[in-house]
């Protein structure tokens, strides 16, 4: 694995200095490290909200030369082989993709998985795939690789979305704010009573981001190959599984 060409962010809850993080993805960033990876120290990425920190991270990322896929990893997100990731990059090459993520459960008994089907998938009624790669609108940013390409396209797209970054002893800094939650446009949805009522929607911070990214005519992977669904750690271990040889979760 060409491991140098990864860079690795992680937004972590707490300081640099206290932050409690998963064994497994503590394990997991050390074989990365040993592989030549480079890391955003957590001085970065704490995360005093997701959307500041990670849109911290890549802007100071693009900053920084060597690197061709920057990989967001959550630290309570576990790959027991972090071999996934060159897996993830040579299926972007094939399917032609700058951003792509491996998908892994809420952390909930009952497992389900944070990513929205193309509104095509919901029509049909099904969502199947027989090929290690299925596009979606939205993926859940625990395990995503996106690309340099993407990164400074998309800052360059939504430049007006800037604000000052303030870190306490760094200068304050211009930032794109490629996470900026947004909203949906209004509907009208039976409500609970059975009458019409509006409805509009606040996306997360990183399907905010997939809202930008597509907006801007770009696709995104799920990987659903060798490695895939990855573990979700609280409570307790959540993982899951392919349920039918079609590929439903």
């Amino acid at each position: 694995m060409n491991a140098s060409r990864i860079l690795v962010a992680s937004p972590v809850d707490g300081s640099p200095e206290t932050a409690s993080v998963s064994l497994g993805y503590s394990s997991g960033i050390r074989a990365l490290e040993r592989a030549n990876a480079n890391v955003l120290p957590y001085s970065l990425c704490f995360s005093d909200d997701l959307a500041r920190a990670r849109s911290r991270c890549a802007s100071i990322a693009l900053e920084r030369p060597g690197w061709d896929w920057l990989l967001w990893w959550d630290d309570d997100v576990v790959c027991k082989d972090v071999s996934i990731v060159q897996r993830m990059v040579d299926a972007a090459g094939r399917h032609g993709l700058e951003m792509i993520g491996a998908p892994y459960p809420r952390k909930r008994i009952q497992a389900s998985f944070p990513y929205k089907p193309l509104r095509t998938q919901l029509e049909a009624g099904r969502i199947e795939w027989r090929d290690e790669v299925q596009l979606v609108e939205c993926i859940g940013f625990g395990f995503v690789l996106t690309s340099r390409s993407c990164l400074s396209l998309m800052t360059q797209r939504w430049n007006k979305e800037w604000f000052t970054d303030v870190r306490e002893g760094q200068p304050p800094r211009e930032t794109i704010a490629l996470f900026k939650q947004i909203h949906t446009d209004e509907s009208s949805v039976l409500g609970p009573n059975g009458l019409p009522m509006r409805f509009r929607d606040l996306l997360s911070e990183d399907y905010s981001f997939c809202w930008r990214w597509r907006e801007m005519g770009g696709s995104i992977g799920m990987y659903v190959g060798e490695g895939s669904p990855l573990m979700h750690v609280g409570a307790h271990g959540y993982t899951g599984q392919v349920t039918n040889q079609e590929g439903t979760f």
